[in-house]
Formats: structure tokens, sequence, C-alpha cells
């Protein structure tokens, strides 16, 4: 708390204590008056909110206004005007300094290149204020897509429309075009209320070409999150405990054949530490067995045996480098053989090696 006559501090406290309510301020030099005279000194309030929201008044009591007559040192008595003099209230909220994001990749590592609503990412937002700090609001989402090496990789390119869906609701849905760099999702102002998370869940409709350079999402910093303080309109950067920028694990988009679908990652991979993930693309609905063998022929694992699934690709089987007894196996190139029994009666194996390491 200071006292001010225009731009001259009069008297300035620096430490005040939280047990007292009265705030005692001495003028030096001290504000001397002739007969006559009018002058104002201002009190000037650094505020501090220890709970926020914090309610508060200034309040100048008659007996407060402590003057001297400059000929004997008296203290002069009867100070006139309309006591108490009361200013206020006053609302004070902490500004919404600390929100927090995270990213979960939901990205599957293979792709045929031309799903639909196909979950990309779940984006949270943490406000981890105190409930009762201000708010803060969500205005824009930029997303851009990235070869391996860092390169943008255009939109367009890659997906022929987004959907932004907010706690599960839509929010937003658009088209891309090729001369898209960067897409720009604009759900709000979405209120962030303080002590709340909110989850903003990217879908995407592919248009991909097979390719073996891989690609993913990227959130590159925090200006890529547009938020704002709801009361002040101030700009807020969000954080992220391990920095920017945030990004979704690399795919790959796969042709839409039997042979160039049926892959797994990641491989190698450390048994028992780890699980590979098999991928295989179907044409047709079609019954079939995964099994696991040595270089020798031995069978080591099987994963699926003459399983029912339809057209299609799929990559939810596992191997977590164990044999059927719960072993986990040695070092070393196991193959991985696919047994495909269409509806149709038409019939495939394939063969694939696998690489372990522990």
């Amino acid at each position: 708390m200071r006292l001010e006559r225009g731009s001259t501090v009069l008297a300035s406290i620096t430490t005040l204590s939280i047990t007292e309510s009265v705030v005692q301020c001495r003028l030096s030099p001290p504000l001397t008056l002739s007969p006559g005279d009018t002058d104002s000194v201002a009190i000037v309030v650094d505020a501090k909110g220890l709970v926020a929201p914090t309610r508060f008044f200034t309040r100048v009591e008659r007996s407060g206004v402590y003057a001297v007559d400059v000929n004997d040192g008296k203290r002069v008595l009867g100070v006139g005007g309309d006591f108490p003099i009361v200013v206020g209230p006053y609302w004070l909220r902490i500004p919404a300094a600390n929100v927090f994001c995270d990213l979960d990749s939901r990205l599957p590592a293979n792709l045929c290149g031309t799903e639909k609503g196909l979950p990309v990412f779940a984006l949270s937002l943490e406000n981890r204020n105190q409930p009762g700090y201000t708010d803060a609001e969500l205005d824009t989402i930029f997303v851009a897509i990235e070869d391996l090496d860092g390169r943008t990789v255009p939109p367009g390119d890659v997906v022929s429309g987004v959907t932004l869906l907010i706690d599960d609701s839509l929010s937003v849905a658009g088209s891309l075009t090729p001369l898209d760099m960067v897409f720009a999702f604009a759900p709000g102002p979405l209120g962030l209320d303080a002590g709340n998370t909110v989850t903003a869940i990217l879908k995407a409709d592919l248009n991909a070409a097979q390719t073996d350079r891989g690609f993913r999402f990227v959130i590159r910093s925090a200006t890529s999150l547009v938020m704002r303080d709801a009361a002040t309109g101030d700009v807020v950067a969000p954080q992220h405990d391990g920095g920017f920028p945030l990004m979704t694990r690399p795919a790959y988009v796969l042709g839409a054949t039997i042979t160039d679908g049926f892959t797994n990652y990641p491989n190698p991979f450390a048994a028992g530490r780890e699980d590979t993930r098999v991928t295989f693309f179907l044409d047709e609905p079609s019954r079939v067995t995964l099994e696991l063998y040595t270089l020798w022929g031995e069978r080591v694992a099987t994963l699926l045996s003459s399983a029912s699934f339809p057209a299609g690709l799929h990559q939810d089987v596992t191997w977590s480098g164990r044999t059927g007894d719960g072993d986990v196996v040695n070092n070393g190139v196991y193959y991985l053989v696919l047994e495909i029994d269409g509806n149709s009666g038409n019939s495939h194996t394939l063969k694939r090696k696998v690489g372990v390491v522990r």
C-alpha cells in the first residue's frame, strides 16, 4: 500500500500484517496545507489474493486522518468531511495461469488409408487453478501433419475431413484441401472452469496413398492452443509437463491388399517387456489362424485359431514374446505365419520374420 500525490510517493508500506485490520501510513515529508488550500492524496493498493475470489473495501475513518498544527505541533481535532470514506467493494480474481495439457495418441501405427472417423488423438486441458479463480477459454486449436523428418505434409494429402469432439459432443467438423498446411479448429470460446478438465478428441477421414515414410499429427507449441483469461481476455499459455511439441505416434499407410497389409510393430521388440502388434488385411470375411514358429519349424505360440473376422484392416492382435506355456522366448528370429480362409473359398498363407531382443 502507498500514498501518492501526483507522481510523488508520500508513503509506502511493503510488508503488512495479516492479523491487523488497520494500516498506518506516515507521510514523509508531511503534506502541508496553508489556510484556504486544497490538495488530494491517492491511496494505492497492490492486491494479492490468498483465497480467490477475494472481496474487499478500503475505508478511512475520521480518526484515521492525523493532522498537526505546524505552529505549535498540536493535533488538529475535528477534521471535516463525510466519514467514513468507503471505496469498493472490489472483487479480486486470480488470472487463469495454471492450464496444463496432455496428448494421448490414438492413431494406429498401420492404416489402409481409407478409414472414416478414425480417432487420431485425445487432447486433455486441465485448469489447475483452485475453484473460484478466473476461468480460461479455448478459442482455437492448430494442428499440423508432419513426416518423420519433421517436414510439413499438407493435411489435404492425408485427410479429407476432420471432426473435433469436446467431451464426446460434436464441436467442429470441416473439410480440407491440398492447399492447407495447418488446419485449425475453433470450438470456442470453450469455457474451462478452474479445477476442471475437458477432453478434445480429433477424428479424421483418411484419403492417404500408400507411403513408407510415415506421418504424424502435431501440436507444435503452446501458441498452437489459443487460450484466454475469461475475465480479462489476456492470452494464457498452456503448459505441458514434458514440453512441446505434442505429437501422435507415427502411422504408415499400407496397401489395401492381403500381402501389403500383413506386418507387425515394433519389429524387433523386447519380449517380456513390451508387445508387438500384428496387422493384417482381409478382402472378405474370413477365418484366421495366426501362429509363431522357430526357424526350425517348432511351434512357439498360437495367437488365433480359425477366428472369424470381417473384411478390412485388423490390428488388435498382440504377442508378448511368450510361449504358450508363458515362458519368455530367447533372443532371435521367429516366423509369424498367417493363414486366411475366405468365405468365398479363397485361402492364403503368409509368413514374415519377427525379431526378438531382451
